[in-house]
């Protein structure tokens, strides 16, 4: 089994870091470290996992999550742990969502062509952030935020 020191602690590819008494630190908890400047910072454990065999991770984005591949968010295994987007891990695990990613994709390009129409042989269907969102039953806010990336 891998293991590496990483701020005075030792992690191991299974997932369990060792204190600096040797001691197992509990699951779950946030990591206490101690920069060069003296400043005291806390890291989730499972990011503090990935990292100390992922060294390219920046600690300071937050734009970045780690993720559970099984979703078990005990298993602490490094080969359970991958990195993607807030933006992305949100999009997927979002219970609230009222369109698929198809529907998505289909609102973008549909919008993407403006000249085309929703409704066939009917001009006043023309693309519109409302004529969107009342087709697929949601806001136009959402629809701007579709369409804009956000």
């Amino acid at each position: 089994m891998k293991s590496r020191e990483l701020f005075g602690y030792k992690v191991n590819e299974n997932g369990t870091i060792l204190k600096l008494n040797g001691e197992p630190m509990k699951e779950n908890k946030m990591i206490k470290v101690v920069w060069e400047d003296k400043s005291v910072r806390e890291i989730p454990y499972a990011k503090f996992v990935y990292y100390a065999f992922h060294r390219d991770l920046d600690l300071d984005d937050t734009h970045l999550i780690i993720k559970h591949k099984d979703n078990n968010r005990s298993n602490f295994n490094l080969s359970n742990l991958e990195i993607v987007s807030k933006k992305d891990y949100y999009r997927e695990n979002s219970t609230k969502s009222k369109l698929t990613q198809e529907q998505i994709e289909e609102i973008i390009n549909i919008y993407g062509n403006k000249e085309k129409q929703i409704e066939k042989n009917d001009p006043s269907s023309r693309v519109s952030y409302r004529k969107l969102a009342e087709k697929y039953g949601v806001s136009h806010t959402l629809i701007r935020a579709i369409i804009t990336g956000n």
